[in-house]
């Protein structure tokens, strides 16, 4: 069971020609350069820089004003590249030395040179083939369409066709927010409720493909990222979300956020507190990293607890000079090698 995610954005108004569906995408041409450098006939040229100048400078309908292309500034000046190289090698210059003249009367080089000649020869075989380059997604409205889909059963769909586990997320600060974790638990937990109702003799697998999801933790869990080494009042970054746990942004539109008590840990399989119960003189306040280790059994004295790269070091059994000399030595490594030990013993580090 796979997870599809679509975005589509308003598409912007252009006299452009498209490819319709099931035809090729103007925007990709699977020719390569080797390809390239065979010139065409010179009858096929002469019809392709006819149909180019007519997209350049479509004739007018009436009066003395120019028609309006409709064509972007970086689609005309690939045009008018292109207009100017085909005229050269009608002219009676070779292929490529017309492409190298045309590059470098506006400047350019030998890899724009090779470009003109795939743009025409493109162009020359179709003419919806023109040198668009796909834009990024821009700041339109953007409707984003989540669903699972099976090789067995196709797309998610209960089996009376009822039930549907396809999403339809408005993404946007003042739409529907942010497609975050939280949406992604709730999507799959409506699939599983199809899944339990009409497709119980089946195992599923959910496969995500969603980077952020892969590095989603609680709020609160455990990191000794920025840990404090001291006592004092301290807590983690954690989103605010309304009452239906959607986040909460602010004026810059950015996910506004609360401090929360990082959550407990373990221990030799019972329950570490990391804050000061009440009744404690410093109830409500984070222990302290050296406070935890203490707690763990360990000499803080002798630690240096300040850097990763200390954890494997300890991990492995050192103690704090040796830690030292080994984060030394394999600074930027945060796992040291098996044989750290017999180093050590070599040094005459103890």
């Amino acid at each position: 069971m796979f997870e599809s995610t679509r975005n589509y954005d308003n598409p912007r108004v252009s006299s452009v020609p498209r490819a319709s569906p099931g035809e090729k995408d103007s925007s990709i041409f699977p020719w390569h350069s080797f390809d390239a450098r065979t010139p065409p006939s010179l009858d096929s040229a002469r019809l392709a820089l006819c149909d180019l100048r007519n997209l350049l400078h479509p004739p007018r309908d009436k009066g003395h004003r120019p028609k309006v292309t409709g064509l972007t500034s970086i689609l005309k000046k690939r045009l008018s590249w292109m207009e100017y190289f085909l005229h050269a090698f009608i002219q009676g210059a070779a292929w490529s030395a017309a492409a190298l003249k045309t590059v470098q009367f506006v400047g350019k080089g030998p890899y724009m040179s090779r470009k003109v000649r795939e743009w025409s020869k493109a162009y020359i075989q179709d003419r919806k083939n023109l040198p668009i380059t796909p834009q990024p997604k821009g700041q339109g409205v953007s409707l984003m369409a989540v669903d699972f889909v099976s090789a067995d059963y196709g797309w998610l769909r209960s089996r009376d066709g009822t039930q549907s586990a396809r999403i339809l997320f408005r993404a946007g600060k003042a739409r529907d927010g942010y497609f975050t974790n939280d949406e992604i638990i709730r999507h799959a937990e409506k699939a599983m409720m199809i899944l339990e109702k009409d497709y119980q003799d089946d195992d599923h697998v959910f496969v995500f493909d969603n980077a952020s999801t892969h590095q989603k933790r609680a709020d609160s869990a455990i990191s000794a990222r920025q840990m404090p080494k001291g006592c004092r009042h301290w807590g983690v970054d954690a989103p605010v979300r309304d009452a239906q746990g959607k986040l909460i942004c602010g004026p810059d539109g950015k996910p506004t956020k609360q401090k929360v008590r990082m959550a407990d840990g373990f221990h030799d399989g019972a329950p570490q507190e990391f804050y000061w119960p009440e009744g404690h003189e410093k109830s409500g306040l984070f222990k302290g990293m050296a406070t935890i280790l203490t707690e763990r059994g360990f000499d803080v004295t002798k630690l240096k607890a300040q850097s990763r790269r200390f954890m494997d070091a300890y991990h492995k059994g050192l103690n704090g000079s040796q830690a030292a000399w080994a984060a030394k030595k394999y600074r930027g490594h945060r796992v040291l090698p098996d044989s750290i030990l017999t180093e050590l013993d070599a040094a005459l580090i103890i």
